[in-house]
């Protein structure tokens, strides 16, 4: 009996899905199975896989959803730990290792959640997604208002999963949200492991029709746990709150894919349900708008695009209009920051520009002025600057 069972589902991922496969193959940890659900594919993904048929279990099934998919290949598990793999997803060697090391260790976790690097649809490099470290602590409270957990990365116990009735078919595609809530709510033990475990793949010709379903179910999914009749008070007491910030969670996501429709209603519930933002969070929802259009790879023009959002901001926001200027200038040097790591000069001293128009006050910043130095000079020049200095 393998003790970790490695669960694929899969849909039209022909192009992927054997470096996925290859991917677990490599691990370090040996004692696992693979098992691949076929979701109804229509790209001869069968085809694909005829060459590991002794290597896993292959189950196909009509096209009936993630969730269901992945469901499936829990029942015909025989491991005590799953690994839900998206089969565009590559982990690295040692994942189960890491991740079985300390689950093994400490009887009481029954989840272990990574980080991750996200690759574009090439396998690119795109950024690295250190998760402790916006939510160090995984409980119910804080995954209600940020659940940043994603399945290839996330090792659980299968008690835990079988106790909440496995991922809901009516939640795609947060339905793993769902999921990671009702553990935490059930009681199971989180833990993280501080490195990255796998490599999650961006397909950024992708984001309006999944900007619809998630918008909408970042609702649905709040309002089922909300309609439990077993809720304790504390939990009752911060309804509002979790609200408020699913609102601002739709907005951020609206941003984040380019969109401005919806912004300015969002707000304004977002307000209804919690009036705390107009006294003491508007730092929290400028900084919100700056990260969701600054780290998204959906906004070809995010400079541009920031300031239309400061634009239509409703009028409760008077605060956050003033700061457009300041908005844009964040979001260019976010943007040069990011240009300066993959060493892309010449976007870097395109954003550097737009940085430093609309915000001056980086150029009293000693770091920053190495950096530009470094963009606009090369880095020789860099290195002699900074010993003289």
């Amino acid at each position: 009996m393998p003790q970790v069972s490695v669960i694929i589902p899969t849909y039209n991922r022909a192009d992927y899905i054997e470096k996925t496969i290859q991917s677990v193959m490599a691990q370090t940890y040996r004692d696992y199975e693979i098992i691949v659900v076929d979701d109804g594919s229509t790209d001869h993904t069968d085809a694909r896989l005829g060459a590991y048929s002794t290597r896993l279990k292959y189950i196909y099934q009509d096209n009936q959803e993630r969730s269901i998919a992945r469901n499936r290949g829990a029942e015909a598990a025989r491991g005590r730990y799953f690994l839900f793999l998206d089969s565009d997803d590559l982990m690295f060697p040692n994942q189960l290792a890491l991740q079985m090391g300390i689950i093994e260790k400490q009887s009481d976790v029954g989840l272990v959640a990574g980080g991750w690097e996200e690759i574009d649809e090439e396998g690119m490099f795109l950024t690295v997604r250190r998760p402790w470290e916006v939510l160090p602590q995984l409980d119910v409270t804080h995954l209600l208002v940020h659940c940043p957990i994603i399945p290839s990365a996330t090792l659980v116990r299968r008690e835990w999963f079988e106790q909440v009735g496995g991922f809901d078919p009516l939640l795609p595609p947060i339905e793993d949200t769902d999921m990671w809530i009702r553990l935490a709510y059930a009681g199971c033990r989180m833990a993280w492991l501080k490195e990255s475990a796998c490599q999650y793949r961006i397909f950024t010709t992708l984001p309006n029709r999944e900007l619809v379903r998630r918008t909408h179910r970042i609702l649905d999914m709040r309002s089922k746990f909300y309609a439990k009749s077993d809720l304790p008070p504390e939990l009752l007491a911060i309804k509002d709150w979790v609200f408020g910030r699913a609102y601002l969670q739709i907005v951020a996501v609206t941003c984040g894919a380019g969109q401005l429709d919806g912004i300015s209603e969002n707000l304004e519930r977002a307000i209804q349900h919690d009036p705390s933002l107009l006294d003491n969070c508007f730092e929290y929802v400028f900084q919100m708008l700056v990260d969701s259009v600054a780290h998204s790879y959906f906004v070809p023009h995010p400079v541009d695009f920031i300031g239309k959002v400061f634009v239509v901001l409703p009028g409760t926001y008077h605060p956050l209009k003033r700061r457009k200027r300041e908005g844009k200038g964040m979001v260019a040097m976010s943007q040069f920051f990011d240009a300066v790591e993959r060493r892309d000069w010449a976007k870097a001293r395109r954003m550097s520009v737009h940085g430093i128009t609309n915000g001056p006050s980086w150029l009293r910043n000693r770091g920053v002025l190495s950096l530009l130095v470094e963009a606009w000079l090369g880095e020789q020049t860099a290195r002699v600057l900074r010993r003289v200095l």
